[in-house]
């Protein structure tokens, strides 16, 4: 089984302009991006909200492979 090499975070602009969360991952000489919706739901059973900013940090700094 291949283990990830390398994960990065970047911030991504929605189409209503809102940042959000884009991380490319590289795994085995492949790699991927994926987004994250920032999404405008606020109801009591929604995911806990970091701003970018944070989010990035901890993809970048915490997460670093």
């Amino acid at each position: 089984m291949n283990k990830i090499e390398k994960i990065v975070a970047n911030e991504l602009k929605d189409s209503r302009g809102n940042s959000t969360l884009e991380v490319f991952v590289f795994v085995g000489g492949v790699s991927g991006s994926f987004s994250v919706p920032s999404g405008a739901s606020t109801g009591k059973n929604e995911a806990h909200v970091l701003n970018t900013e944070e989010a990035i940090k901890n993809v970048n700094e915490i997460m670093k492979i």
